[in-house]
């Protein structure tokens, strides 16, 4: 269905314009509705536009503009809840990512809970038009899993100010038997600049009782060399995955990010609070006075090579699980202290290795953080260990706090850790290796290590 203003769109002073998705068997690009603003779009106190996508076939609407306009806090595009919806007792989530029994649903991230029962990835990081998948069902009838995020798809021929929120969050679980959240839907705006200040683009997992949803995709397709030109916005950018209560509680993994460059990260001098995995080109090396992150979670991938930050790190959270730095197969030179603050550092030398993590003054993990480093593949010769931890200063492990070191887990080649001082100065913390050596045989195969076991 298609909708066509021949003005502008406006929508505040706490107005709503719901628009929904029949159902539909295209590809991801064919929209199943379509709302065509010959001139701007304007969004303000309070107005929101809550586009629905089917909760059994998906699709998506797309929204067509001069100007996209949102100009506060209290305005913008809502599809959360409004994507795949989640599984009944016992059900499979509804979506290419849905949810088995109790696992949450995937789509920039996959689900939590085990391999047979999360739900996987799918769809593109460049143009994320697709809704996120459901969770799956409990184990009662009042066991529901939680809805994927909707999708939000909006080509400006101009420019977009977003003050205020593009919301695609997945749903939370209903009930008490276990059901799990949904996962974060699918945000692509297509412009010529993007700006803003304060606002929040989203595509967070659901909250999963025992598994929570995984982060879903968010795509800014901008006109690289306009974009330079302009204010660097103070806008943050999420996918997080579905935190997960119980005893047995189990996160998905984080969402997508995508950028035609990463101006978007080498611009910013302050503190980074985006959550995703960082899929923009450009970023071989990176470099910095300083590096702060506040509630993030930032991977970026093994296309980069070399971080130099010339003073401090910071990773401060709320949560090890969920606000982390994830570096692969990139060598980290920090010139002052790394502190480590209820948050996770994860340094993986990839297939590269050797490479290196170098701490110019101490590295501190303290309130329960954690250091997880990798060591990487190598040939024997010397130097021998697969990744290096280099601290000219101190070592601290506080109370509920961890560092693990892995070896490679089919050539042995571990983690070799330098520092001045190592302290740990109460239970509760410390370096534990366990079960982070060579994998075991599988299937009637012998061990890895010289000293395996046959099958």
């Amino acid at each position: 269905a298609d909708a066509v203003i021949g003005g502008d769109l406006v929508v505040s002073n706490s107005a709503a314009f719901h628009i929904h998705c029949g159902a539909t068997n295209q590809t991801m690009e064919a929209y199943s509705s379509r709302v065509a603003v010959d001139g701007d779009a304007i969004l303000s106190t309070g107005g929101w536009i809550l586009p629905y996508s089917h909760p059994l076939k998906g699709g998506h609407v797309q929204f067509e503009m001069a100007n996209l306009r949102v100009l506060d806090a209290t305005a913008g595009f809502n599809a959360s809840e409004k994507g795949f919806a989640g599984g009944q007792r016992s059900m499979i989530g509804y979506g290419p990512g849905g949810g088995a029994y109790m696992g949450g649903g995937g789509h920039g991230g996959f689900g939590g809970g085990w391999t047979a029962t999360q739900g996987g990835v799918y769809g593109t990081d460049q143009e994320p038009r697709e809704p996120g998948s459901g969770g799956g069902g409990g184990d009662n009838a009042s066991a529901i899993g939680g809805s994927g995020g909707g999708a939000i798809v909006i080509l400006a021929t101009g420019d977009v100010l977003m003050n205020g929120g593009l919301l695609a969050n997945g749903g939370k679980y209903a009930g008490n038997g276990h059901a799990a959240g949904g996962a974060g839907g699918g945000v692509y705006i297509d412009c010529q600049t993007f700006g803003g200040t304060g606002g929040t683009v989203s595509a967070v997992g659901g909250q999963g009782d025992y598994n929570g949803g995984g982060g879903g995709r968010i795509a800014i397709a901008y006109d690289p060399v306009a974009q330079s030109n302009a204010p660097l916005p103070s806008v943050k950018f999420t996918t997080l995955p579905g935190t997960a209560v119980g005893n047995n509680k189990v996160y998905g993994d984080v969402g997508t990010l995508h950028f035609p460059d990463s101006q978007f990260l080498t611009r910013e001098t302050g503190t980074i609070r985006h959550a995703g995995q960082w899929k923009a080109p450009g970023l071989a090396s990176w470099t910095r006075d300083a590096l702060a992150l506040d509630g993030a979670w930032l991977r970026l991938l093994d296309s980069m090579h070399a971080v130099s930050i010339s003073d401090d790190i910071a990773i401060k959270g709320t949560d090890a699980k969920l606000h982390k730095l994830e570096l692969i197969a990139a060598d980290v030179d920090c010139g002052g202290d790394i502190v480590v603050d209820k948050g996770w550092l994860g340094v993986n030398a990839g297939t590269a290795s050797p490479r290196s993590l170098t701490c110019g003054g101490s590295l501190f993990a303290t309130n329960g953080a954690l250091i997880h480093v990798y060591g990487g593949v190598t040939n024997g010769t010397t130097p021998e260990y697969g990744l290096l931890l280099d601290v000219a200063g101190d070592l601290v492990v506080g109370a509920g706090s961890w560092l693990h070191p892995y070896s490679h887990p089919t050539n042995g080649a571990s983690v070799q850790i330098n520092s001045k001082n190592l302290l740990i100065p109460a239970a509760g913390g410390g370096v534990d290796g366990t079960g982070r050596g060579d994998d075991g045989g599988r299937q009637n195969a012998p061990g890895f290590g010289p000293g395996r076991g046959q099958k």
